[in-house]
This record gives C-alpha cells, structure tokens and sequence, in this order.
C-alpha cells in the first residue's frame, strides 16, 4: 500500500490519498482500522466487506509502487526550447548595492566570478538569432514570449537593454513583453525608457526599514529611505504604470516575517509582493553558520484568521495549493494538454524541477545557457561564445537523465511525495530536505481545505497555475 497513504487532519478527519489514481477520499475510521490493522484489531464486519469491495472495484490502488522515471529525448529539449515563456540576459554582473545574502555574494561559492563585467551585445543576438532561426525552421510563432533583462543590476547597463529591444523590434517584430528586476535605485534616471516600452517592474524590497536592513549600498549604508523615494516618485509621477506595471519581490529571513511583510506593502504600498525564502543551494561550507542565521525565520503565513479572498489573492500562497489538486484530483488537469495524456502511464519526471528550458533560458555575462537565473552556474546546458551560439539536443537530454536518474534512485523513488514535490534538483543539488515529511504534506493540505472549504471551490473552478 505505498501509493494509499492515509492522513488524518487536526479536526480529527480521515482522508486517503492515492497518488496512483488521483484520488483523496473522506473515509470512515472504522475502514481506516480495515486498512492499517491497527487499533484494538477489530473492525466492524460491515467495513471489512466495504474493503473487499474498494481493493475490488473501487479506484484505490493500494498496490506496488510502480512509477516509473520518464525519459527526456532530444527532441522534448527542441520543443521546449520553441516553446519557452521566457529569455533572460543577465545584463551586468555590477552592481550598487552589496546585499548581505545576495546569491553572488559571500554565503555562495556555486556562481561564476564576478569580474564587474557587462553583457556581449553580440553574443544577446547571436542567441535571439539561433532561436529565431530555430523557430522559422519549425514554422513556429511563439506567442507568449517575454523578454527578461537580470543582474547583477541591470539598470547600470541600461545601453545594452536599449540595443537589444532595438534588435529586436527590428529584426523579429512580435508582439514582446519585457521584464526586469531592480533594486530600484536607479529608477528616476530609466523610468521613462521603461514606461515607453511598458516594462513590467520587480522592485527588491523586503518590507520596513529593519525589514530591508540586509540590503545595503557597496559602502554598508543603508538603502531603504532612497528606494521609498523612487517608488514613491513613480507612484505620483505615472500612477498608471505603477498600478499596472509596478511589483515587488521581498526576502523572507530572520529580521521580518511574511505577516510583516505582507502588512508593510499593503499599508504602504497597496500592493502584495512576491515573498520567497533566501536560496539553500551552493553554500560555502565556512558560511553555513552564517546563513543559517539568516535563515532561521520560518514564519508561515496566518492561514487560520485569513479570507479565502486574501488566500486567493496571494499566487505566491494559492499556486502551492492549487497544484496539490491539480496532482491528486482525478478531475483536475493543469491545462487542456493534459487531458490527451494518460494519467495512469505513471511515468514522471522526479522532482518540482521546472523542464529544462521550457519556462525560461537565462543567458549569463559569461555566454552560459541556463535552465534558470536562480541556479548555479555549473549547471550550464549550452554556451555562446564569439558570436556562435551552442546548444546540442542530444548532449542536454543526456545529461538532463543522468540529474534525474541519480535523485530518483537516491531520494524519489520510495517517497511518498513522488507526485508532489516542489523541489528543485538544481537549487537543492540532488539532495532532499522533505522526504520524511509526506505526512505533514498530506495533513497541513487537508487541514486547509477544512478550514476553507470555500477555497477548494475556488481553486478548483476559477485558478491557473503561473
């Protein structure tokens, strides 16, 4: 019985959940105790004949765990790449502030030396050109196609931004969507440049002024009064583009708490940020002390006293709920494509890792091709160099298998969490914080959905996964 696990929630509530058939099923206790041959050893007659029935004829599988791992070809690398959401360049590795938990900072040793260099303009295009040429030659129009521009900070090269828009507009006319993340102190000088190119705008911010007191300029001083006053500029000065195009992404750690944050932004702001949790990847085995410090805040979010209106508000809440559905709910499917796939062909890629290169393709300084920004350099799946852009199909999926054949045979393949977990291969570098902890899963989901059975409903009915 490795894919019927069985949970029981705070109100006392038993569920089973068969990962095999996409089932989570309110059951009595007596049939609990048909199941489990625990308790007392007696079980109602009614109920040991309702479980001959289910082994039977119902959906429970109760079986041998029999998920097997599925291969990436070459030609999934192609199509995922034809079909990516998104092309960052990292623009710059300079930058103006020196934030003490920064990813290029002193806690990680998994990045490329950073040698205050600027992006080839070059190589940028080399890359738009191959996947242009890429695309022409599948008679492919990608229309969700966003452009990123990534740091370092890259407002301190806003020329190659310029240069690239322009390439782009010019060559591959389409209808873009272009993105940057900023630490906001240069905001008065471009905010015009990226009004008129509609920009959506990620500022870094991690709440109040203690909030933000890990994020300070190459000097040590503070950051926080400045970046205020430049939002607030662009808050008076062009208060439809603020409204539309101005997000935040705040920094969870031991100086805040998400209900801080979420507080700070509203009342300040009027805005909900995006809140993620500093990176535990690529360490420095000397800073571990350090980051853990750092680290040590774990403040959830007050689910209890919220609305499902605030839950639903929130995507950086709601998404982690709603796939949990979209894995365990026979009748829930993440888009129409799913709905051609056989859900009981029980092949699965391990992990949450996102597939590789179908979300995003980051671009480094140094002509690195990257699954993600948010990962180590050393995961480099192609490389642009001189002008030429190399990427091999068969080299990616090879290697692709290998990471996936070595954390499923260590840590997927007996987890009862194969189905559901948010994991990250790259970012926790083939290891797994959260195998031992499936019951806990199981039963913080449950204890939600009782909690706000209206929220099932609106997940379920009315939310996309991002």
């Amino acid at each position: 019985m490795e894919k019927l696990h069985i949970t029981q929630s705070n109100k006392r509530n038993y569920y089973f959940i068969d990962l095999d058939n996409k089932v989570i099923q309110l059951v009595h206790p007596e049939l609990v105790k048909s199941y489990t041959g625990k308790e007392d050893g007696i079980v109602l007659p009614y109920y040991l004949t309702k479980k001959t029935y289910l082994d039977k004829y119902s959906q429970f599988s109760g079986g041998n765990h029999s998920f097997r791992l599925r291969k990436t070809t070459p030609k999934d690398i192609e199509n995922n790449i034809l079909t990516t959401s998104q092309i960052i360049f990292e623009v710059t590795d300079k930058c103006n502030f020196q934030c003490k938990y920064c990813g290029y900072g002193e806690l990680y040793g998994n990045y490329d030396e950073r040698n205050t260099k600027d992006a080839d303009t070059n190589n940028a295009k080399s890359f738009i050109d191959y996947y242009f040429k890429l695309c022409s030659k599948h008679n492919h129009i990608n229309k969700n196609f966003s452009i990123g521009f990534y740091g370092g900070e890259p407002l301190l090269n806003i020329n190659f931004i310029k240069d690239m828009i322009g390439y782009l507009e010019e060559n591959y006319p389409i209808n873009y969507k272009y993105s940057t993340t900023t630490n906001g102190l240069l905001l008065k000088r471009d905010i015009d440049y990226l009004i008129e190119k509609k920009f959506n705008l990620s500022i870094s911010l991690d709440g109040d002024e203690l909030s933000n007191s890990y994020r300070v300029d190459r000097n040590g001083l503070p950051t926080f009064h400045k970046i205020i006053e430049n939002v607030n500029y662009i808050r008076e000065a062009h208060p439809a583009f603020y409204e539309n195009n101005v997000s935040f992404v705040a920094v969870l750690h031991n100086r805040n708490t998400m209900q801080h944050i979420l507080t700070f932004f509203n009342e300040t702001f009027s805005k909900t940020p995006r809140i993620g949790r500093l990176n535990d990847g690529g360490i420095h085995p000397d800073k571990k002390e350090l980051f853990n410090g750092m680290y040590t805040n774990t403040s959830s979010f007050d689910f209890v006293n919220a609305t499902t209106e605030d839950i639903m508000s929130k995507p950086f809440l709601m998404q982690n709920y709603l796939q949990f559905l979209q894995n365990n709910i026979f009748s829930a499917y993440k888009d129409y494509l799913a709905l051609l796939n056989d859900y009981k062909n029980n092949e699965i890629y391990p992990t949450g890792t996102c597939l590789p290169l179908k979300r995003r393709m980051y671009v480094t300084v140094n002509g690195k091709i990257l699954p993600c920004e948010k990962i180590g350099h050393n995961y480099c799946l192609g490389n642009v160099e001189n002008g030429i852009t190399y990427i091999n199909f068969d080299d990616i999926a090879k290697k692709i298998n290998e990471m996936y054949e070595q954390i499923y045979n260590r840590h997927c393949s007996d987890c009862k969490l194969v189905t559901n977990c948010s994991t990250c291969m790259f970012q926790s570098e083939f290891n797994c914080k959260y195998k031992e902890h499936g019951d806990d899963l199981f039963q913080s989901k449950m204890d939600l959905f009782e909690l706000h059975p209206d929220l099932y409903n609106e997940l379920m009915l009315n939310a996309t996964l991002k």
